[in-house]
């Protein structure tokens, strides 16, 4: 009887040891996972503030490139005058005539 009893409980102990193996692994593979991809999203957390900072010098750059190409407009604007335009050739237009298109070519929605 009493080894019965012994039988009955290491088979329910191997039951349960077989149990808590899956629920570890589980677990660990769980664990890992979230490691996995922690690491990845503190990685590319990184990458778009590097990329969001090398855009950011770029947009400056770009904008003080353009500043400098307005302030060279705006000096040879005003270096043209209609006595300059009348000294190269160019005349006054009197009759304009504009052209529109009647038909939608190419439309973006």
């Amino acid at each position: 009887m009493q080894n019965r009893i012994n039988k009955k409980i290491y088979k329910t102990l191997a039951l349960v040891h077989a149990a808590m193996q899956r629920g570890i692994l589980v677990a660990l593979g769980g664990i890992l996972m979230l490691l996995v991809m922690y690491v990845y999203f503190v990685g590319a957390a990184i990458v778009s503030t590097v990329g969001y900072k090398d855009a950011r010098v770029e947009i400056s750059s770009l904008q003080s490139e353009l500043a400098s190409l307005e302030t060279d407009y705006i000096k040879q604007k005003e270096v043209l005058t209609k006595e300059l335009a009348i000294n190269i050739g160019l005349t006054d237009i009197y009759n304009k005539d504009f052209i529109t298109r009647t038909v939608i070519v190419g439309r973006a929605d």
